[in-house]
């Protein structure tokens, strides 16, 4: 759903993403169709988004912040909570393919 001045920005096609890491992936936004990765999904359960999946560019336009300060902000609270930093610390977010092009914002 877009509308006059918002940007659907589409990483699913850049140049990182490979079919071997296109797994790193397990969802994707109900919003804009980009990637989401299991940090990111944690991130819209610990601000109460259970209905729609977002990916962090839509979820930061949801809160009205940037991606990096919707990120600390969502890390703060999950580390705070053991129910979210649980499967949070058990995700591998190393093989992330955002990280080359400096696009993740959930990595510890």
């Amino acid at each position: 759903m877009s509308g006059p001045g918002f940007v659907i920005v589409d990483f699913c096609y850049s140049e990182a993403m490979t079919q071997d890491n296109l797994s790193f992936f397990d969802y994707t936004c109900d919003r804009c169709g980009a990637a989401v990765c299991e940090r990111v999904q944690i991130m819209n359960l610990a601000l109460n988004y259970v209905e729609d999946l977002y990916c962090l560019a839509c979820l930061a336009e949801e809160q009205g912040m940037s991606q990096p300060e919707l990120a600390e902000f969502a890390k703060e609270y999950v580390h705070s909570r053991e129910c979210f930093k649980t499967p949070w610390d058990a995700f591998n977010a190393k093989p992330c393919p955002r990280l080359p092009l400096h696009q993740c914002h959930c990595q510890d």
